[in-house]
Formats: structure tokens, sequence, C-alpha cells
């Protein structure tokens, strides 16, 4: 079977479906996925068929605007800015796309290349899925996490709040979109596709976030893509840094304090309340850098700052996390069986530091809040017992899954169900034995 992957943005929105292209590919399956140039020379160590596009997504994310953005929280204004970045390199996207899916048996898109996905595969005619990181589809029981009320406690109104949120989308690039389907020869769109109403497959945990009774069938729930040892090591990031087998080894487990591409405009602020909290607490701290440029002075022997690192060799070396909410982070720090406080600012954030409050499994409150006091007050909920077994309870759970293969299977299953031909040949375990694993598959 010959698959397209339209990813898109910064390395945490490229890395889960590089883990499922690493996935089909193993099994047999012919497989291109798209990147931003940001990510390409990471994503070819792969050995998958990678084919890099602009924008640098990830520079715009990093420069002293994009910052700014990203400290407001705004998250309105900063997809307009995102979408807008997308248009100016509009032609080279579509070229590369239309590459990627030259050929292609079945076409899988992202949340961020949704609506790309469907026109790609509607030029092609072959079926269209997308692979969800996060939430996108109508449901009575929870509200959008682009608004800042997260339940309005009546189903209308939270099914309104996605309508509004993926129409907001959908009107923020509509020029965008119908120029490709324009390039692809086909009709514009006069009117907001129910992209949400098409195939999904969800890449987290029901053990975080079970979908909903009232979504549509075509909507699957895999798991989360966890990076494999060996492909791990294709990427070269098997080894930890210089130093931290050592630290972690000469003391207690830390507390990991990460906050990945959130800009911390005041690094040394930061390290100075560390510090505190490695006082107050009687603590040791991880502190992972991320983007953010830590300067490496003196420090007491309680801290240790490192660059990235394989968070699934680390953080079940450690005690609890304290991050910014992203997707893979939560999945790393959970799956690790960490109570972890979520410091969000935008985005899915919110509704991941929401879930880890409601799970038991530790708190949140607004990145713009973090100061030592709050930051103290959280970080001794986290120490609690009762929290820490919950914690625990899920990370049971969550190692107990395959999210990777499940995602896989659930790839091929929905292919079969369009009459595609699937032949796994190599990934160590029969067709027929994954995929009656799973009566909740698609399929006839």
């Amino acid at each position: 079977m010959r698959v397209a992957i339209l990813g898109y943005g910064s390395r945490g929105d490229i890395q889960p479906v590089l883990v499922v292209a690493d996935a089909l590919k193993r099994r047999g399956h012919e497989v291109r996925l798209t990147v931003n140039v940001n990510s390409a020379d990471w994503a070819k160590r792969s050995g998958i068929d990678i084919l890099p596009m602009h924008p640098d997504a990830e520079a715009f994310l990093k420069s002293p605007g994009g910052k700014q953005l990203l400290a407001k929280g705004k998250s309105s204004t900063l997809f307009r800015e995102l979408a807008a970045l997308e248009e100016r390199h509009n032609d080279d996207i579509i070229r590369v796309c239309r590459e990627a899916c030259r050929g292609a048996d079945l076409v899988c898109s992202t949340i961020v290349t949704v609506f790309r996905g469907a026109g790609f595969a509607e030029a092609l005619g072959a079926p269209h899925v997308c692979l969800a990181t996060l939430p996108m589809f109508r449901t009575a029981s929870f509200a959008s996490y682009l608004l800042p009320i997260r339940d309005y406690h009546a189903g209308r109104l939270n099914r309104l709040s996605w309508d509004l949120y993926i129409a907001a989308y959908w009107l923020g690039q509509r020029r965008v979109f119908n120029a490709t389907r324009r390039a692809l020869g086909l009709p514009e769109w006069k009117h907001r596709p129910r992209v949400e109403d098409g195939a999904f497959i969800h890449m987290y945990s029901k053990h975080v976030l079970p979908i909903p009774d009232d979504v549509p069938r075509s909507h699957w729930q895999g798991g989360y893509a966890t990076m494999s040892a060996e492909l791990r090591e294709r990427l070269g990031e098997r080894a930890l840094p210089p130093g931290l087998d050592e630290w972690l080894a000469a003391g207690p487990p830390p507390v990991f304090f990460g906050f990945g591409s959130l800009p911390v405009l005041d690094p040394a602020a930061v390290l100075r309340d560390v510090v505190l909290l490695c006082e107050k607490h009687s603590i040791r701290a991880l502190v992972g850098a991320g983007w953010t440029e830590y300067a490496r002075g003196a420090l007491p022997e309680t801290v240790f700052i490192a660059p990235a690192f394989d968070h699934d060799r680390v953080l079940p070396r450690c005690r609890a996390a304290v991050h910014h909410g992203g997707a893979g982070t939560t999945a790393a720090s959970l799956r690790a069986g960490l109570p972890t406080l979520v410091c969000s600012l935008f985005s899915d954030q919110p509704l991941w530091g929401q879930r880890i409050e409601q799970l038991g499994a530790g708190t949140t409150f607004p990145f713009q809040k973090l100061e030592p006091k709050r930051l103290s007050a959280a970080l001794g909920v986290l120490l609690r017992p009762e929290v820490a077994e919950r914690a625990r309870q899920i990370g049971q759970a969550l190692s107990a899954e395959n999210g990777t293969e499940r995602i896989a299977d659930l790839v091929e299953r929905f292919a079969q169900s369009q009459g595609i031909s699937v032949a796994v040949r190599a990934a160590g375990v029969s067709a027929s034995q994954c995929l009656s694993s799973y009566t909740d598959l698609p399929g006839k």
C-alpha cells in the first residue's frame, strides 16, 4: 500500500506522524511524509521518504515576534500569524503535497492539514483519514479547548463551541484551501466542508481522554504514538546528555521541569525559583532546556540543566513533572507514571492540564500565572501520596497499551474497508493476528 502522510508544523507536530510512518514502513508499506524544512534533516535520519517544504515554522516561533505572540497566549492571534505565513508559502506546500500524494492509495492528514488532505484525496480519488493528536469533533460532553470555559454544562452550547472552533480555522485559511483546490483542478469550496464527520484516528489514549459516545462512528481511538528505541537510535537520540546519567544515579529521583517551546522570557528568574523550590521541598530538579537558553553558571548539586533527551528513558527515573502540557510531553510524563503540573499557555494545552486534574494525577494553572508561591503550592499537590499513586496507576495503563501498533492497525483496517489491498510483511505478526485483536476497528 502506498501512503501519503501530510505533516506540517514544528517537531511536536511531526514526531507522532513520523512514528506512525515508521510503523507502516516496517509492515512493508511505501510511505511518503511531508515535513517543514526545520524538521527535514532530523526526519530523514529515520529512513522514511521525507519531502521537505517551506515555511520554517520553528524559526517563526523562535523569532522575537513569535516569542511575544506565544507569551501572550492568545491562540487566535498566533494562529492568524501562522496562517499568513502558510499563505506566503502556499505554492511550495501545494507542490510538495502533490508530489507526496502522487500514486498514493491512501492520504493521511493531521489536524493542521485536514482540509488540504481532504482536497488532495478528492483530486486523487483516494480515501482520506486524519491522524489527530488532539480532539476535532462536535460533542456535548465538553467545550472546545480554544475557549476559556471548558464545559458549559449544556450540550447544545458545548457542540456550538466546537462548531465555532472548526469554522474559525476554516475561515482563517479559506483562501489557502481554495487556492489549493484550484491548483488541483477542483471547484472551490463555497461552504465549509464538514471534515470532522470524516475518518479520524485519534492518537491519544482512552485512559486520558476517551472519545465521547456522541462523536461519529468514523472516529476511532488508537492511543499514543510512542517512538521505539530503534527509531530513536536512527534519529541519533538514544545517548543521554553528558553527565545526566551519573547525576540521576547520585541522588533521589528529581522533579522534571520543562516548558518545551514556550517562551521563558526570564530564564534566570525561573532558575532562581527552581533552586528555592529544591530547598523548600527537599527535592532535586532536572531542568529540560527546550527552546530556552538558561545560563549555566554555578548551580547547586540539586539542579541539573539538560538539552533535549529521550523522555522515555529519563522520565521514569523522575518523581514528578512540571511542563507546558504539549500533547507529546503530557503523554511522556503520564506514561512514566509521574504526577504532573501543566502550566498551559494556548491551543490544546489547557485541555490536557484539565484532564490531568480531573484524573487526580496532578494539577494545572496558566503559564502566565507562573510565580514562586503558586508553583510551590502546586508542587505540594504533586508530592501527595494519593496523587503519586493515581499517576502510577495511569502510567501502568498507558504502558500496557501499544498505541503505535494500534494506530497502524487502524490505518490498515480503514484502508481495507475502502477496498485497498493491505499486506503486512514485516511487522513481526500476521495481519490476521493484528486485526482480529480489536473488535471496534472500522471495516465492512
